[in-house]
C-alpha cells in the first residue's frame, strides 16, 4: 500500500487487492476510485487536475 500526498489531495494505492487502484481522498472523503491498469475511473468522477496528477505520479513509478 502507498500514500502519497499531492495537490490537497491523498492516493491510496493497493497492487493485488482486486486489481491494481488507487482511491482518492480530498477533506477526508472519498472522492474518486480509479482503476489504474484500464486508465478510467471505477467509482467517483475524475476531473483533468486528478488525470493529471495521476498520471505524473504513475510516471515517476510511484503508482
Amino acid at each position: 500500500m502507498a500514500k502519497i500526498r499531492r495537490g490537497n489531495y491523498l492516493f491510496v494505492s493497493w497492487i493485488g487487492d482486486h486489481g491494481h487502484h488507487v482511491h482518492v481522498y480530498k477533506d477526508g472523503k472519498q472522492v474518486l476510485k480509479w482503476d489504474l491498469g484500464e486508465a478510467k475511473a471505477i467509482s467517483g468522477k475524475s476531473n483533468a487536475r486528478l488525470a493529471k496528477i495521476i498520471g505524473e505520479l504513475q510516471a515517476e513509478g510511484r503508482l
